[in-house]
């Protein structure tokens, strides 16, 4: 018998993120080839390269005493690709030279700006370094060589200058049934679902783009999320409108800021947020007054950062779901096969032979994975196999297909 694993991962990072164009994103991450080591009159203080991802933290430090050939490096990771324009480091002891690299996978590393020296002789000072083209990145690392006479390395803090960012809107808390997010439907509609539920459509629905402007435009076609008419009367209407026209109308309908309290605010509108509705089966949005909304979970949006929209992905994952109900479907009737084989040998030589058929590997083995899977703390897991149902897996079937399978084994090897 052969037997199909199909396995589906869902990445969502979450980053919370003020709308605009062009961002300084932080570091998830980072590490460093060289640290100073604090003494005992340092207390409690400390020079790892985190302290760099932080501005509000200490700073990164080398441990000194380099030559001038010695390169030390700093290497920030972030929590998902982004399109890299460049980076903006404030030094506290800058070296005499550094270059930096980007790497789209964190495995490998491309060089993205030359050899350089300090743009400045003071060793604390900030700068933005910018590449000739952007670049798809998960990590940076800045390499360092040729100390000053203070004879360290040190970074306050390293961000990247990166294009506006994919985004899902997730809802309000997450529910009993899991994250909702706000999507785009064909229609022109604005609405509500689980997140999963989108993902698993593969067409881009749940996935928005911010722009300076405070439009909120989805990946899937040149509209964004609009305040229909400009117009809060009762609420209002939210939709998907040109984002041309929406603009051209100049009366705020279409800007969109993010608050540091999770309201999503039109900026020019009088001080009006996006609200949504009781969790029902409409889950409608509206706008009101945002006094009248905060401290109501209702209102709350958290913009979560994701990778580049990529429809193949999706396709990829509905071939693969198709060919594991298939190769299940193929397993259901070999199972049949077997079964009524067994039940016409009865306790004959040849059933003897069936039951050296090789069990080394059991149903319970993808069934025990799944249920894993399905109770585990990890999100990630979880999502898979929330997923699968939305891609046209019967999970329910596959798992009784298992028991089955393992319950025939089991009788034969007692026979």
């Amino acid at each position: 018998m052969t037997f199909m694993y199909c396995y589906i991962s869902l990445f969502l990072f979450v980053s919370n993120s003020v709308v605009e164009a062009v961002q300084n994103s932080g570091f998830n991450s980072a590490w460093a080839s060289s640290t100073f080591a604090a003494s005992e009159e340092d207390g409690d203080a400390l020079y790892d390269a985190m302290q760099a991802i932080n501005s509000e933290s200490g700073y990164w430090c080398s441990a000194g005493s380099h030559t001038t050939a010695q390169l030390v490096t700093w290497t920030g990771t972030l929590e998902t690709r982004q399109l890299v324009q460049g980076v903006k480091i404030s030094w506290s002891y800058a070296p005499g030279e550094f270059k930096i690299l980007s790497s789209s996978d964190g495995s490998n590393y491309e060089e993205v700006a030359c050899w350089r020296t300090s743009s400045r002789l003071d060793g604390s000072y900030e700068e933005n370094v910018m590449f000739a083209e952007p670049r798809a990145a998960v990590a940076i690392t800045i390499v360092m060589r040729s100390p000053r006479s203070y004879g360290y390395f040190g970074i306050n803090s390293a961000m990247v200058i990166s294009e506006a960012s994919p985004l899902m809107i997730v809802a309000g808390p997450t529910s009993s049934t899991g994250d909702h997010c706000i999507v785009s439907t064909r229609r022109g509609e604005v609405i509500v679902e689980p997140c999963l539920g989108a993902i698993a459509a593969g067409d881009g629905r749940e996935i928005f783009i911010a722009d300076d402007q405070g439009h909120l435009s989805n990946v899937a076609g040149d509209r964004c999320i609009v305040l229909a008419d400009g117009s809060t009367l009762d609420g209002g209407r939210i939709v998907m409108q040109d984002c041309a026209s929406a603009s051209a109308a100049n009366d705020g309908r279409h800007k969109w800021q993010s608050q540091p309290d999770g309201q999503l605010q039109l900026a020019n509108l009088g001080g009006y947020c996006l609200h949504l509705s009781a969790r029902d089966s409409t889950k409608s949005l509206s706008v009101r007054k945002c006094q009248d909304t905060n401290h109501n979970d209702s209102n709350t949006f958290v913009l979560t950062r994701v990778p580049e929209f990529d429809p193949n992905r999706a396709e990829n994952a509905r071939a693969a779901a198709g060919l594991f109900t298939s190769s299940a479907q193929r397993l259901g009737r070999l199972l049949a096969d077997v079964r009524a084989a067994v039940a016409e040998f009865g306790t004959c030589e040849k059933a003897t032979s069936v039951a050296r058929f090789d069990t080394r590997f059991s149903g319970s083995l993808l069934s025990n994975t799944l249920s894993r899977a399905a109770t585990s703390r990890g999100p990630a897991l979880k999502a898979i196999v929330a997923i699968m149902p939305q891609l046209g897996v019967d999970m329910d079937h596959v798992h009784k297909l298992m028991h089955d399978c393992d319950h025939l084994m089991s009788d034969i090897r007692k026979d």
